[in-house]
């Protein structure tokens, strides 16, 4: 039996920011993946001499005040990445393209430009980036939020700052509400533009995000967006090789079957052996971790776990072609004018390499990410051909991908999904954002109330890279302030 300080289930990116924190402080840390790669839904694999991302996910969170910012100068690693401007491209119903630019004054006079001129509509926007801005700067300050010890509302009121208490009447009100106020719901596919880019990055809609997630939502093209060369991969290994250098053992290949409460800490039964530890920190969805632990969860926890008819998958396409996308970004959301009906989906997202970037297709080729949501994965079935058929074809009328330069394609459902993460339903995104669930009622980084913790995007603050590297700070600082 090995004996490690702190175990880690899973190693998506939360589990990686949590084990490079912890080995900052010279903690050893043995990490376990049921995967044959590291990086979760934040990953990469290969087909056919390309390339693919697990997801389609886009690099943001490195700009001054954000997580990945705060956690690259607490570890020194240097992620070598690309800017994008602009970071995306939407697609709309009438096949009308508006650029997301990064500078928030020239994206209102796209959007201008798009829907006339509507002093309503620009206010909105100012609205909706002051209080992105101001979301980011409380996240960073109040690390050890949602509270659920007292020593958690001592840090609270020690990192206090009279601006944060701005955001504490906006929790209330959802981003239906800001429509409402503005009087912006009869704009042509107004409505249909705020849902499908809320989707992206809270997994919900207008009348169920609440303000301030759906300010970040919303904005986050207006923060600067990155590339990483050889895929998501390109993210993850250099906190991989940090790992490495500071002794952190990646178990790959070695999936945890059971973990058991013990006098001193825990035992983690996994396919290769037992291994005892002192701290237990859970990067897997609270879903699949409840069914690994022997040993009770918080109530508070527990009562929050949401079931498959909550929750999102993806339904995936990966294709290969010739040639490369004529267009100023490298992602790209279609609406459509009419539902694809297997899925009820009004859109997808479309992510295709950096054209300098020659690693991840054959030379004069390029590789392209396609996802769209799968509500209630656990009970969805559909005719993945058909689905699959209605987005080519989407894509060659728009000039995206014409059908003929299509050198490769694969597709995948929610079980593909369920069989790579290992995730309950093939659940991804995150716990979408619900009204009814406000921030402080989130699933909190104290898994038991002793020495277990819970990070990834089925936590507080929940999905997209700037979360989910934030839950991972949370996990560590908690656990810090209660046993260190």
């Amino acid at each position: 039996m090995k004996n490690t300080d702190v175990a880690i289930v899973g190693s998506g990116l939360s589990s990686l920011v949590s084990a490079a924190l912890l080995a900052t402080e010279g903690v050893k840390v043995s990490i376990f993946e049921q995967n044959y790669l590291p990086g979760g839904c934040t990953s990469s694999y290969w087909r056919k001499g390309y390339t693919f991302d697990s997801g389609a996910t886009t690099i943001v969170g490195f700009d001054d005040g954000m997580p990945m910012k705060i956690f690259s100068e607490k570890t020194g690693i240097d992620f070598k990445l690309r800017k994008l401007d602009p970071p995306m491209q939407v697609h709309m119903p009438d096949k009308k393209v508006l650029t997301r630019y990064n500078d928030i004054n020239k994206w209102m006079a796209e959007a201008k430009n798009y829907w006339g001129s509507n002093e309503d509509l620009r206010k909105f926007w100012e609205e909706m980036y002051k209080v992105s801005k101001d979301v980011w700067k409380v996240s960073g300050q109040q690390i050890q939020f949602p509270p659920s010890k007292t020593k958690d509302l001592l840090s609270l009121i020690k990192n206090f700052q009279p601006g944060q208490l701005k955001l504490v009447p906006a929790v209330f009100k959802n981003v239906q509400n800001e429509i409402d106020n503005y009087q912006l719901n009869d704009l042509t596919h107004f409505k249909q533009f705020i849902n499908e880019q809320l989707l992206i990055s809270a997994q919900n809609f207008a009348e169920e995000v609440n303000k301030p997630f759906g300010a970040a939502a919303l904005c986050y093209t207006n923060y600067t967006n990155y590339y990483a060369d050889g895929g998501l991969m390109g993210l993850i290994q250099p906190i991989i090789d940090y790992l490495e250098e500071n002794g952190v053992e990646l178990m790959l290949r070695n999936p945890v079957e059971n973990i058991v409460k013990t006098k001193n800490g825990y035992e983690i039964i996994s396919k290769n052996g037992v291994f005892r530890s002192k701290y237990l920190i859970s990067g897997v969805p609270v879903n699949n971790t409840v069914q690994l632990c022997d040993f009770e969860i918080r109530k508070s926890n527990n009562s929050k776990i949401l079931p498959s008819e909550k929750l999102y998958s993806a339904f995936q396409i990966g294709i290969g072609f010739k040639g490369k996308l004529d267009f100023r970004a490298i992602h790209h959301q279609i609406l459509l004018d009419g539902k694809i009906p297997e899925l009820d989906a009004e859109s997808f997202f479309l992510s295709v390499n950096h054209p300098e970037d020659k690693s991840r297709a054959p030379e004069d080729h390029s590789v392209a990410n396609i996802s769209m949501h799968i509500r209630n994965p656990g009970n969805t079935r559909f005719d993945k051909e058909a689905v699959a058929k209605r987005v080519l074809k989407e894509l060659d009328e728009r000039n995206l991908i014409k059908r003929d330069s299509v050198d490769y394609l694969h597709s995948s459902t929610q079980f593909s999904w369920e069989k790579w993460t290992n995730r309950a339903f093939g659940f991804v995104g995150g716990y979408p954002q619900y009204h009814s669930i406000k921030p402080w009622q989130m699933i909190d980084a104290r898994m038991d109330g002793d020495k277990a913790y819970q990070c990834g995007d089925s936590t507080y603050p929940g999905q997209g890279i700037p979360g989910v590297a934030l839950s991972g700070m949370i996990a560590v600082e908690k656990l810090k302030a209660d046993w260190f």
